[in-house]
């Protein structure tokens, strides 16, 4: 008989590369692209990849939020 393995929790990646993160934000890929040309979002490279940190996509989305009040 072989040994039960538990049922592991799915990974959340914290990096996304700029592609998923427009799917993330609900925008173009190039609106991501310029958020990071403008500095509003810091670009990580892994490789040749820029990839984003979820947290600051959730952070900038936090930002806009307080702006438009």
């Amino acid at each position: 008989m072989q040994p039960m393995n538990p049922v592991e929790p799915p990974i959340t990646p914290r990096l996304l590369s700029q592609k998923d993160a427009a799917k993330y934000l609900g925008c173009a890929y190039w609106a991501v692209r310029e958020l990071c040309w403008k500095g509003e979002l810091k670009p990580i490279r892994i490789g040749k990849r820029d990839c984003i940190d979820i947290r600051d996509l959730d952070a900038l989305v936090e930002k806009r939020k307080e702006l438009a009040k």
